[in-house]
């Protein structure tokens, strides 16, 4: 007795991309598929898919709807070559057209040019016949003027000679122009068509009866990333008003390489990380040692300056990945075009508005320059990520800058480029004070002048640093006599900020200046 089995083709599945997930690295795409099915076993097959496909992170499902229908048994994943089809010519004979008609609104400009640069060079020319002329006709009255007419004749000839190059530049331009034109037009629309590689995945399913049923298929394809990208608009109530608001709008930008297309489909941009593990970082033995003091150390404790960079608060260079203070963070959007080129497209994630309070902030240890700082908070429902931000003021754009992650109302600060009104210079000196009794002191002092241009006058706020000592043998006393400012207050990390009024068109000057108290057993070399 022979049976014979009869394969069942595969059925073709008219897949669309309803989901896709960026993330850091990668992207997760999501296809859904209604089909008829027969009962039994059969196959399903997803055609023409990137192949840039992880076979390992292929999955494949019946949707919730469809799950008491059947189960899908196993996957298959195959890469094969494929030819361009009619799709692919209709969008390359699209696309002729498009340069077509760029490289005719180009042409016709060039033609323009030919025109007046051949206009030019008759006119060169008949000014020379004209001035060749009236010297033939002075020198037969005898008025010869050598020097003068060799001068017009070489500044007629320099003429001459730049009317012809402009003349067989705008040519030439033309000719290129024509030969484009003439080459774009000459190529078959099918020649460009070319075997490519693609994936074809094949589910192989069961169902208990005949059913409509929909298929969710998920891969993973790298060639994908996302970065947060920002934009903030100033709104001043006045040139000189210290209180203004701020049009805070959060993008995305998308990169796209995965050889698909994502159009019209919902998009979700997510912080997770899952090339990374979970397993713990070793920990690196650190030893101490001690030893035992010398005499002379006994005797004397020598001290040393350091200058250390204050934990930031404000601004900085965005992370290479994507900072979100430690909790995974997803934003989704819909209908979305995202289209295989590799180049950066911004998607809108989110947008507030905030008022936000203004001062004119002078750092002059740093830069001679005042900014301008808005400081506001983060009225959205999202926290913001550590990405660059543009910077617009009344509708003119000033630079990029940085932000950090700013949780949901908290605060934060951007400057908004400088006053060009106003200028500030530092200098730092010492003064020593002879005693006749102990040791002479020695007064450190620093100068900011405030300039102004201004017509009117300017509030300034002034920061300034003082040493901050870590032992009490060492203290740091404000020197009122070389000061024209009161004792300040200073924060923990020496930081003095100044309010400053400058008037329209004058300087201020402020010193801020200070000793060291020492016990007699500290050696303490210069500050500066």
């Amino acid at each position: 007795m022979t049976t014979t089995t009869t394969q069942t083709a595969a059925i073709i599945a008219d897949a669309v991309v309803s989901h896709v997930t960026v993330y850091e690295d990668r992207a997760e795409v999501t296809r859904r598929a209604t089909v008829r099915l027969p009962a039994g076993a059969s196959a399903v097959e997803f055609r023409g898919l990137s192949p840039l496909i992880d076979e390992g992170r292929v999955t494949a499902r019946f949707d919730a709807g469809s799950a008491d229908v059947g189960h899908v048994d196993d996957v298959v994943v195959d890469r094969r070559h494929a030819r361009d089809g009619g799709d692919a010519i209709e969008r390359r004979r699209l696309q002729r057209a498009e340069a077509q008609a760029t490289l005719q609104a180009e042409h016709a400009p060039l033609l323009d040019a030919q025109a007046s640069a051949e206009d030019h060079r008759r006119a060169v020319e008949s000014l020379a016949t004209v001035a060749a002329s009236a010297r033939a006709r002075r020198a037969g009255r005898g008025d010869v003027d050598v020097v003068g007419a060799a001068a017009d004749a070489s500044r007629l000839q320099q003429a001459l000679a730049a009317a012809d190059e402009r003349l067989i530049a705008a040519r030439m331009a033309v000719q290129r122009s024509e030969l484009r034109q003439t080459s774009l037009s000459s190529t078959p629309i099918d020649a460009g068509q070319r075997s490519r590689r693609v994936c074809d995945v094949t589910l192989r399913v069961s169902s208990a009866q005949a059913a409509e049923v929909t298929l969710v298929l998920s891969t993973v394809l790298p060639c994908a990333a996302w970065r947060p990208s920002h934009e903030a608009a100033l709104h001043r109530d006045g040139d000189d008003a210290s209180a203004g608001s701020i049009a805070f709008v959060g993008h995305a930008a998308v990169w796209n390489r995965t050889g698909e297309d994502w159009r019209g489909t919902s998009l979700t941009l997510s912080t997770a990380r899952p090339s990374q593990g979970a397993e713990l970082p070793a920990i690196i033995e650190d030893r101490l040692r001690l030893r035992t003091k010398t005499a002379e150390e006994k005797k004397t404790i020598v001290v040393e300056h350091r200058t250390q960079a204050m934990p930031k608060d404000a601004t900085r260079g965005g992370a290479p990945g994507v900072d979100d203070g430690g909790e995974v963070r997803a934003f989704t959007v819909g209908n979305v075009v995202i289209p295989d080129d590799g180049r950066p497209h911004r998607v809108e994630l989110f947008r507030f508005g905030a008022p936000c309070a203004l001062v004119r902030l002078a750092i002059p240890e740093k830069a001679e320059q005042v900014f301008v700082r808005a400081s506001f908070k983060n009225a959205g429902t999202a926290p913001l990520l550590a990405g660059p931000v543009a910077l617009s003021d009344r509708g003119a754009f000033l630079g990029t800058g940085d932000i950090l992650y700013t949780g949901v109302g908290e605060a934060l600060d951007l400057a908004f480029g400088s006053d060009d009104g106003l200028r500030v210079s530092y200098a730092r000196t010492h003064i020593e004070e002879k005693k006749l009794i102990g040791k002479n002191i020695q007064h450190w002092v620093q100068e900011a002048t405030v300039t102004s241009t201004r017509p009117t006058s300017s509030s300034v706020q002034l920061v300034l640093r003082l040493p901050v000592s870590e032992l009490a043998q060492v203290k740091v006393v404000h020197s009122a006599a070389h000061s024209t400012v009161p004792e300040p207050t200073l924060d923990a990390h020496g930081v003095v900020k100044l309010p400053v009024t400058v008037e329209g068109g004058h300087d201020k000057t402020v010193a801020l200046a200070f000793f060291f108290d020492l016990a007699g057993d500290v050696r303490l070399p210069d500050p500066w």
